[in-house]
């Protein structure tokens, strides 16, 4: 599939694509990490916000939210590559389109390395430069360099990938994110490879084609069928590959590691050109100045310069091992330093031509002869000489034992040999660790594998007269080997820290094969944090919930970067590697992986880059995570456009939205507390013109909560058709809405998606017209078509329950405008001479509003939690409408005509009617107390109006009414 954008998705050019089914549970969620824009604050229950700015979040998972300023132009890559293997992620060809897409984020990675390099690749050198003068110095020597700025630089060089501040730590974060990429694609080569049959038929067809060994049998064959009969050999040849790689990030930096030390010295670049040039000249001095036998220069005396120390007698190379004597200090420090460099050359992969070119430069040419004699050139291990190299390496192990004076001179001899504890004591990093103890196994296994398979090349008593560390013994059982290193390289001191950093975790969990624990570990530590005192409606819980962090591998979760390198390989493996299908592993626990990940886009403002990626997830999981991201996006063209990327990865999009709707009602709707008050319309007041009653001045309160919400549910009206789905989400909203006191959002809801609009709007495709399917006279020609009286009954029963809602809450609307209008007639000074007309237009709305509300309505329910929370609103706002509805009639009486007092006296028969329940929300409410007074009072303001009007009244109203039966004199 084409990689998804705004111009694709909003064209309409999009069709569903398949997706993967799998079964999971429904647990009740609450938000991970409220990083949507909108949030439940933690201020309590009763004056909490519902929708909560992002820049206000406080909750509990704070690194989404931080992590999310530092995102750049990588995910969208990352999404848009993920999206063009979509389709073959799935099926047989899933493990291919791993391999491609790994690439293609590695290619990213280096890409990245490449441009950040421009930048920093300077003040990486200087850096290194300074590290390795540290090391190579044992006494103070000046130094030439300058310590590198860390800090991050602003540059303007445009390109769009990059954010203009960079570091030295972007650069080395990017170059850990390279080389955990090639180690991932190393693993998926080795390990994860579906055609294991296949590659075993490859194997024995190569090795077949080698034929049968001989005396004559190549350096290169060996190796090849060592590493094709070994396949743990050749992980570890991989693996040390991979770490070789790693630590040669610059091509240059063998040549500056050199330039440093020379500067280092104070001699210039002659540091190795001249041999021990203070050495000799100190001989020579002494030789100069006192008489000695040239046939014994054993017995020559003479001390370094500035120490009692002896001096060597003899510049031969092995003169300081064989004398137990020194060198000067210059000659110890170039010493030194070259074969710190050797060691440098050797643990950064340089071939031993490369190292010989590099001696020879150097008139060092004897110490590339003394590392090594491969016949190849690109050789990493020996294998010439007397039994295939194995004399050479127990001669170097020797030199190790008992014949080097520097650490880095044993190390160089002891990587050649296969030796740890030497190598160990040069490491400066987990990398290196990891180098030294796969060195050394692979050395062993080759070893074993050659006194096996060719004992024709060893002559007798090697092995018993000369030493080699047994490297498989001292590592114990093979099969435990690598995740036991990883586990004491996370223990020992020097190299716990950097273990257990991020990048570090996973790159121990590949070569461990350690990875599906890795996730499931990973997956909890999510839970944990999203379910640390609180809920989470898109993160699964795992366990029961302990302090956040307490997981060696939040260190994860808290890295945006690492965070979206596990997520894209879970993707890719979950496909086809067993220990993370879901037959062997907990889907939601991956899925937990996915949900954070989304979280983090979110909260970066990438939601339109989430469908990929929910697509990846369970069916319920996924609608979960879009159902909130869904409240993201704000303007009707990026919902329509959220919906169609949706539905362009078969996406169930109606889902999505009562998902949705569901989570803003139960999530982000405040929770109404016992001691919260319902709506109050209606006040006391001892005022002529009311009934002891009347309506509040502006009942209805602002940020009472819920804003926003009306908003987020407008996308119903944008969704073509879905008649029955529109109306019952909208009514199931409503409900939540009054019966958690936001009627002021309620209102907004109703007036935003009105009835009237919806029915037109979605009635055409089913009636054929745009028609309002509660009015009996929009209605009434349908009603002469027996085909269309079965629809309409249908549709009017499906809509029922967010008319009579709207009726409700218009009614509720009209009460509020009547009191607005009235005080500002009442208050007016001078007072209009005559009522004006806007009393009047106020006055016949609210009357139009609430006529049909006494008509009966909310009693019709789909189910026994709709008739609850139908009950609860009638008990709560019927009865203040209808006395509301009494006190506006009696104060109409005084202001327009006291003819509508009529009405009044008719509410009475309105409420006894069994049709219009209302009399039972009196009684269940506790008010009909309330009203029987309410009318009494009616009945008396009457009486008094009369006694007040006795010679002007009309004794019949225009529609033939009499009011002077409720004169006392008739």
């Amino acid at each position: 599939m084409a990689p998804v954008t705004r111009k694709t998705a909003s064209s309409g050019a999009f069709k569903p694509v398949h997706r993967k089914t799998s079964q999971t549970n429904t647990n009740s969620f609450a938000d991970i990490a409220r990083t949507n824009g909108y949030s439940i604050s933690q201020n309590g229950d009763t004056n909490r916000s519902a929708l909560v700015p992002i820049n206000q979040l406080a909750d509990q998972i704070n690194p989404l939210r931080d992590m999310a300023d530092r995102v750049g132009r990588e995910v969208d890559h990352f999404a848009e590559t993920l999206d063009k293997f979509n389709d073959r992620l799935h099926g047989q060809d899933a493990y291919d389109a791993a391999i491609d897409l790994t690439q293609g984020y590695r290619d990213f990675a280096s890409g990245m390395v490449k441009k950040l390099k421009k930048r920093h690749d300077a003040q990486r050198v200087n850096e290194m430069k300074n590290d390795f003068g540290k090391r190579v110095t044992q006494s103070p020597i000046r130094s030439s360099s300058v310590t590198a700025i860390v800090g991050p630089v602003t540059h303007n060089d445009g390109d769009d990938d990059m954010p203009a501040q960079t570091s030295l730590d972007t650069l080395r974060q990017w170059q850990a994110e390279l080389d955990t990429w090639d180690l991932f694609r190393i693993m998926l080569d080795l390990r994860y490879s579906p055609k294991k049959q296949l590659r075993q038929q490859e194997k024995e067809a190569r090795l077949a084609e080698l034929g049968t060994q001989n005396t004559y049998t190549s350096d290169a064959e060996l190796w090849e069928r060592f590493t094709l009969d070994n396949d743990s050999a050749r992980e570890r040849h991989l693996v040390v590959k991979w770490l070789q790689a790693a630590a040669n990030h610059g091509e240059s930096d063998i040549e500056a590691i050199a330039d440093e030390l020379e500067k280092k010295s104070g001699r210039g670049t002659g540091i190795w050109f001249n041999g021990w040039m203070e050495t000799r000249e100190r001989i020579k001095g002494t030789k100069r100045m006192r008489v000695y036998s040239t046939a014994s220069p054993e017995s020559l005396d003479v001390k370094r310069t500035h120490s009692n120390e002896p001096l060597v007698s003899s510049l031969d190379p092995d003169a300081p091992t064989r004398q137990y004597r020194v060198l000067e200090k210059a000659d110890e420090y170039s010493e030194r330093a070259l074969w710190m460099t050797c060691w440098e050359m050797l643990r950064r992969g340089h071939s031993w031509f490369d190292i010989c070119q590099w001696c020879s430069e150097r008139n060092q040419s004897w110490r590339a002869v003394s590392m090594a004699a491969s016949s190849d050139s690109d050789a990493n291990i020996a294998l010439p000489g007397a039994s295939a190299g194995s004399l050479w390496r127990r001669m170097c192990y020797s030199l190790v034992q008992g014949g080097s004076t520097d650490e880095y001179e044993a190390a160089v001899y002891g990587v050649l040999s296969g030796d740890l504890d030497s190598v160990k004591r040069v490491c400066q990093s987990w990398d290196d660790c990891i180098f030294a103890h796969y060195n050394s196994l692979l050395i062993g296994q080759l070893e074993e594998y050659l006194q096996k398979s060719f004992p024709e090349r060893f002559s007798s008593g090697i092995t018993n007269r000369f030493a080699l560390f047994d490297s498989l013994r001292h590592h114990g059982d093979q099969k435990d080997v690598a995740q036991n290193l990883i586990r004491r390289l996370m223990e020992q001191s020097s190299t716990s820290q950097e273990a257990q950093q991020p990048l570090k975790l996973l790159q121990g969990s590949l070569i461990a094969d350690t990875f599906s624990d890795l996730c499931k570990n990973l997956a909890t530590a999510i839970s944990d944090a999203a379910w640390y005192q609180t809920t989470s409606t898109t993160i699964a819980p795992l366990r029961t919930a302990v302090s956040p962090d307490t997981q060696r591998e939040s260190v994860i979760f808290n890295d945006y970067d690492s965070l979206r390198i596990v997520t894209h390989m879970v993707l890719m493996l979950r496909e086809f590697h067993e220990p993370l299908s879901d037959t062997k592993t907990d889907p939601q626990a991956l899925d937990n992986i996915i949900a954070a990940y989304i979280q983090l886009l979110r909260a970066a403002g990438k939601w339109d880059l989430t469908p990929v990626y929910a697509a990846r997830m369970s069916p319920v999981r996924g609608t979960k995570s879009l159902a909130q991201t869904m409240t993201d996006v704000q303007t009707p063209q990026e919902k329509m456009h959220f919906t169609k990327l949706m539905a362009m990865y078969g996406i169930d999009t109606v889902a999505v939205l009562i998902e949705q709707t569901k989570y803003l009602m139960e999530e982000v709707l405040p929770i109404k507390s016992n001691g919260q008050r319902n709506l109050k319309i209606i006040e006391n007041s001892k005022e002529d013109i009311y009934p002891g009653q009347r309506v509040k001045l502006d009942f209805v309160e602002d940020g009472q909560g819920g804003e926003g919400i009306a908003d987020h549910l407008g996308v119903f009206h944008l969704i073509e058709g879905q008649w029955d789905i529109t109306f019952q989400t909208l009514a199931y909203a409503c409900r939540k809405l009054l019966l958690s006191g936001c009627f002021q959002e309620a209102s907004h809801l109703v007036d935003q998606l009105s009835f009237d609009m919806l029915c037109g709007a979605k009635s055409r495709s089913i009636l054929g017209t745009s028609v309002n399917v509660m009015d009996r006279e929009e209605t009434s020609l349908l009603l002469q078509d027996v085909e269309h009286v079965a629809k309409l009954r249908v549709l009017q029963k499906q809509c029922r329950g967010y008319y009579e809602l709207s009726l409700l809450v218009k009614a509720v609307d009209a009460l509020n405008v009547w009191r607005r209008v009235e005080h500002d007639y009442a208050t007016k000074v001078p007072r209009p001479s005559s009522l004006p007309a806007k009393v009047k237009a106020a006055f016949e709305n609210t009357c139009a509003a609430i006529e049909p509300v006494l008509s009966g309505i909310l009693l019709h329910a789909k189910d026994d939690d709709e008739a609850a929370d139908l009950i609860k609103i009638r008990n709560w706002y019927l009865p203040e409408i209808v006395l509301a509805y009494n006190a506006v009639l009696c104060a109409a009486a005084h202001m327009i005509s006291r003819d509508h007092l009529l009405r009044s006296m008719e509410l009475a028969n309105d409420v006894a009617n069994d049709k219009t329940g209302l009399a039972e929300c009196f009684m269940e409410s506790g008010r009909m107390r309330e009203l029987v007074i309410a009318f009494a009072q009616s009945s008396e303001t009457m009486l008094k109006l009369n006694e007040m009007n006795q010679s002007k009244r009309e004794k019949k109203n225009k529609a033939g009414k009499n009011l002077a039966i409720w004169e006392i004199s008739a």
